[in-house]
């Protein structure tokens, strides 16, 4: 055999394993791209995820301030109407900025006998989480996410009793406030 037949050979050779480390990539990209498409959809899921919890939890605790200092509307036209559960309601939704929120209101009443127990007021917020992608929503559709504060009131708070929205579908309030 003379060199140029052997090179000849080594090249053919060499495209024959070209075509078929190209069919073997191919195949290991197809075998990769749903683990990997599953995995950064989860990272978006939970991202979105966890910026709504935040917004909840902000948004109560803006909520339940307002209630102890018995500014129940915090200065929002929109929450000024109703009685002062509906404007703890009302405050709390417009600062939480996410739809689909819940909330409710737990006054406690204070002892009479003691001179700055005013009570305490709760405010609990929930929201059901859907998937963004539709690609999560096995693993998230239907969940809740909730979040709760309780602060000493910081005066009488005249009018302010518990109420608020129905809890999501299948849970009550008491497991989600607690």
């Amino acid at each position: 055999m003379s060199g140029t037949e052997a090179t000849k050979r080594r090249r053919l050779l060499r495209r024959r394993r070209s075509a078929e480390d190209e069919g073997a990539a191919l195949v290991e990209f197809a075998l990769v791209l749903p683990i990997l498409a599953l995995f950064m959809f989860g990272i978006v899921e939970f991202g979105l995820t966890l910026n709504d919890y935040q917004s909840l939890r902000q948004g109560a605790r803006e909520g339940a301030r307002q209630a102890v200092v018995a500014d129940y509307s915090g200065g929002r036209a929109e929450c000024a109407s109703g009685g002062p559960v509906d404007q703890v309601v009302c405050l709390t939704k417009a600062r939480t900025s996410v739809d689909g929120t819940l909330v409710r209101v737990n006054f406690t009443e204070g002892d009479p006998d003691e001179a700055r127990d005013f009570g305490v007021v709760e405010v609990c917020v929930a929201k059901e989480l859907s998937s963004y992608s539709g690609l999560m929503g096995p693993f998230i559709d239907g969940r809740v996410i909730s979040s709760s504060i309780e602060m000493r009131a910081e005066r009488q708070l005249d009018g302010l009793t518990s109420g608020g929205d129905s809890p999501p579908a299948g849970s009550g309030w008491e497991a989600l406030c607690n």
